[in-house]
């Protein structure tokens, strides 16, 4: 089951903790605030049956308007890569998150595309 909630877990459940926005915690540059916020939104949404979390997003913002940039690490390229290395050591540490780079990338902006990833990526 999936949860969206780059700030907590959604999907309209309750008693769930109410986390600051991923700009703000990559606002402070600190990779290990960052990396404790990864490990307490995947505690958070394993305990609430979720096992995919749609954020937050890595992608680079680079339209203030587009729906998920509030989802988003930062509009700043070096700081959302330092801010990214945290959720690779979160995929290192706990083996439960995955993290697919080229589905950001190419999903991304358009209304809508079949994407096609084989189960040897969807395993990796």
């Amino acid at each position: 089951m999936h949860g969206d909630g780059p700030e907590g877990v959604g999907n309209n459940l309750n008693n769930v903790t109410r986390f600051l926005a991923p700009v703000l915690i990559t606002a402070t540059w600190d990779e290990n605030l960052n990396r404790e916020l990864g490990e307490d939104l995947a505690q958070e949404h394993r305990s609430k049956g979720r096992n995919v979390i749609f954020a937050p997003t890595i992608k680079i913002v680079r339209n203030p308007l587009w729906g998920r940039a509030g989802e988003s690490i930062s509009k700043d390229p070096f700081l959302t890569t330092r801010m990214t290395v945290g959720v690779e050591i979160w995929d290192d540490k706990s083996k439960d998150w995955k993290f697919i780079p080229g589905l950001y990338t190419v999903s991304i902006g358009k209304s809508s595309r079949d994407i096609l990833l084989t189960e040897t990526i969807l395993l990796a």
